[in-house]
């Protein structure tokens, strides 16, 4: 019987132990509702994947100075921003997944919606590879705390990779 109290001892001593190590991780996952599965929240891997099915020519990364300079954003009114800008001379796939701060939604939503505007403008005398069908159908919704503008061919399988990769809830809802 000593030795039964001698080893439990040690293992309840082992394992507080092996907690003073251990660094805690930020969650980043969240179950989703009324599913038995998790969701990271990664934003970029959506990205990556919508485009692992679209070969297109001239199709670029979202940086400052395209937010900025090309399409009008205030970056001051964003936390951070995902997704890829199409120069359109080859077709039109492009996807903004855009976090505003708390007051800045209504503004940022506007500009989402005046680039969509521009496409559907700009491709209807210049429509390369059904452009402008693409612009007009484009779709622009809340997700979780993103708001995603998406005007590309296949929006649907856009949609179900958004929903893999980003939460539609904050952590803790």
């Amino acid at each position: 019987m000593k030795w039964i109290c001698a080893l439990l001892s040690l293992a309840v001593l082992l394992s507080s132990c092996s907690v003073f190590g251990r660094k805690e991780e930020p969650v980043s996952e969240v179950m989703a509702p009324g599913i038995d599965v998790y969701i990271t929240n990664d934003p970029q891997k959506a990205v990556d994947e919508i485009y692992s099915a679209i070969d297109m020519a001239e199709v670029v990364p979202l940086s400052d100075t395209i937010m900025r300079d090309l399409l009008g954003f205030d970056l001051g009114e964003i936390e951070e921003y995902y997704g890829r800008y199409s120069s359109g001379h080859y077709g039109l796939a492009d996807v903004y997944i855009l976090r505003p701060d708390e007051e800045s939604y209504d503004s940022v939503r506007g500009q989402l919606e005046q680039v969509r505007y521009n496409r559907i403008a700009v491709t209807e005398n210049y429509d390369i590879l059904g452009a402008n069908q693409i612009a007009q159908d484009s779709r622009l919704f809340q997700y979780g705390s993103y708001l995603i503008l998406l005007m590309l061919e296949d929006s649907d399988r856009a949609e179900g990779i958004i929903e893999q990769y980003i939460p539609s809830t904050e952590l803790g809802e």
